[in-house]
């Protein structure tokens, strides 16, 4: 059979080259002719001074799209790279690996062979400016097992409710991380120190600026305030002073064959919560569609075309405007002290403040949604014919929901008497999310610990009758510890990665095989996938822009005879505050397509 006609003048090229007959040049290596490539593919080998570099990654992108498509792969054991299925555009390439410092950017178009020359970092600083956050958040020094409960102001300034120092880490991780990484570059660093006599002084500063101010100083008390203060301080110093963490380890085994494709969507200032590709029961529901994410913060509905490559977005409406009593208490009506960034700029415009999107069999999307004022109308209350009203009368409920209808462009909503917010229906501590696989058995991840968890009903001694009280059957559990370092002055478990959600991929969308547990790295960049047969992770690391945030995630099958290229999980960057992300004030959140191939030249 003939080669396709895209493909000929990319093959002719492989074979001149394997016979060391292209102009110019020389000879070529063996090596490099076999990267095989397609007409919409970019290939080649990446080397460094000692040699080809293995395990780093090749980042394409490129603005000659209704919005930014990033596409990024992994170096084999050779350097060897294919970035495949690139859509037609000029492209921007770089290497980036840990041990480097970024290379200059090169320039190519899909059906070329592109070498590139990483750049060892020249220290050890330069180096660690691409480590994930947690690496550098595990610098943190935690308090000793022996000063716990906290004996107050007067004692050691460790709050006196704070029992434990298991209790501390998951304040360090579901206090200050609910809203965004801490370790990343804007919040290990003060960016105007100069300002401040200390850098107590600045991190005082810092909790009660912007508008998330009341939140952040109420979390800081949890530790007492000047004690928790006191620990962030000494970090920044330390990290100041040339600290740096320990080098995460490259890429390896099936690590190296993910395909990562991006897009941005949203404002300068969207928080994107989280996304929803499909119907969860059923991932063939709007194969090939559009990936729909909620904007907290400004109250809109956005979505990606993959195939189009473009972002769109909707207003989300409200009945009335919610008053006092919702759930955006924690955000500052006034502006209490001008944030760095932004100054008095107030950002959070979101009556409504949508929330955890869910997708049904028929492609709409569903959305917890403040509708209206929190009080609720007389149909919910005392004394109503509501039947259930009777049974259960409810006085107020702060989120409702509503949902966007795809095929007419029209939102509706829907009023409830009760709150709607995440559906989340041992040893380690603190789950954050719960699903199951096809045989039953329960999945969570522990993020105060640092473990993917997994209860197995099947093991339990006693499964019913008065003994089973709820505690009845650790031997049902087993705990697995995700990696990542360490908080520092821990000898427990006290993991510096934080991890929102977990989800189970009952059908094998990603391609590591059907009933993969995966819980989100919110803190290390990633998504982590448990292999339960070998009782591996698999981390599917997202390098750029440094700063990936996921709340959750979903798996697709687009065309389930297309191998790989059919199927992908889909997360998002759901930091809240976007501006930390990798570029700063101006950057924007991006969608994130994760894909599995069966090696790393796959094309």
């Amino acid at each position: 059979m003939s080669a396709p006609a895209s493909r000929f003048p990319v093959l002719v090229a492989a074979a001149l080259a394997a016979a060391g007959l292209l102009a110019g040049g020389g000879p070529v290596s063996a090596r490099q002719a076999a990267v095989a490539i397609d007409g919409d593919d970019v290939g080649g080998v990446v080397r460094g001074p000692n040699g080809p570099e293995a395990g780093v990654w090749v980042i394409a992108e490129t603005d000659d799209f209704a919005t930014r498509f990033v596409k990024i792969v992994v170096t084999d054991d050779e350097g060897r790279y294919v970035l495949p299925d690139l859509p037609d555009a000029g492209y921007k390439i770089r290497v980036r690996g840990y041990g480097l410092a970024d290379s200059p950017p090169a320039a190519a178009r899909p059906g070329e062979t592109l070498d590139l020359t990483a750049v060892p970092a020249a220290t050890p600083r330069e180096a660690a400016a691409v480590y994930p956050a947690n690496y550098w958040y595990a610098l943190m020094e935690v308090p000793d097992p022996s000063e716990f409960p906290g004996t107050g102001p007067d004692g050691n300034g460790i709050a006196p409710g704070m029992r434990t120092q298991a209790h501390w880490i998951d304040t360090l991780k579901q206090g200050c991380q609910l809203c965004h990484q801490l370790g990343n570059l804007a919040t290990r660093e003060i960016p105007n120190p100069e300002a401040f006599d200390s850098t107590a002084a600045a991190w005082a500063h810092r909790i009660v600026t912007g508008q998330r101010a009341p939140q952040m100083a109420s979390y800081m008390n949890r530790f007492g305030r000047d004690r928790g203060i006191a620990a962030y301080a000494d970090w920044t110093d330390r990290i100041t002073a040339g600290e740096v963490p320990e080098a995460p380890p490259r890429p390896r085994g099936r690590e190296r064959d993910v395909v990562l494709t991006m897009w941005a969507w949203g404002g300068d200032t969207a928080y994107v919560h989280d996304e929803i590709a499909t119907d969860k029961r059923d991932p063939r529901v709007n194969a090939g569609g559009p990936v729909y994410g909620v904007e907290f913060a400004h109250d809109k509905l956005l979505w990606v075309d993959p195939a189009a490559n473009e972002a769109r977005e909707v207003a989300l409406p409200v009945r009335d405007t919610p008053g006092e009593g919702d759930y955006r208490s924690y955000i500052a009506r006034e502006m209490p002290n001008p944030s760095f960034y932004f100054g008095d700029e107030l950002l959070w415009n979101n009556p409504g403040n949508p929330h955890n999107p869910m997708m049904d069999g028929r492609g709409r999307i569903w959305m917890t949604h403040q509708i209206r004022g929190p009080g609720n109308p007389a149909w919910c209350r005392e004394g109503s014919g509501n039947p259930f009203a009777r049974h259960y009368p409810l006085a107020g409920a702060a989120r409702h929901a509503a949902y966007y209808d795809p095929a007419t462009g029209h939102v509706e909503l829907i009023d409830t008497c009760f709150n709607t917010h995440h559906l989340q229906p041992v040893q380690g501590y603190s789950p954050r999310g719960i699903d199951i696989d096809r045989n039953g058995v329960v999945w969570t991840a522990l993020s105060g610990s640092g473990h993917l968890a997994r209860f197995d009903r099947g093991r339990c001694a006693v499964r019913n009758g008065p003994a089973a009280t709820g505690q009845h059957c650790p031997e049902g559990w087993t705990l697995h510890a995700t990696p990542g370092p360490q908080m520092q002055g821990v000898t427990a478990h006290g993991s510096a990665d934080f991890h929102y959600y977990n989800w189970v991929d009952q059908f094998d969308t990603l391609g590591l095989g059907p009933n993969v547990p995966i819980a989100t790295g919110s803190t290390s960049d990633a998504l982590l996938a448990f292999l339960p047969d070998t009782e591996e992770f698999v981390v599917l690391r997202v390098p750029y822009p440094l700063g990936f945030y996921s709340r959750g995630m979903d798996g697709r099958i687009d065309d389930p005879d297309a191998g790989w290229k059919g199927r992908a999980v889909w997360a998002d960057y759901g930091t809240n505050a976007v501006w930390h992300i990798e570029g700063g004030k101006g950057t924007r959140s991006h969608l994130v397509k994760f894909q599995v191939r069966p090696h790393p030249l796959a094309h």
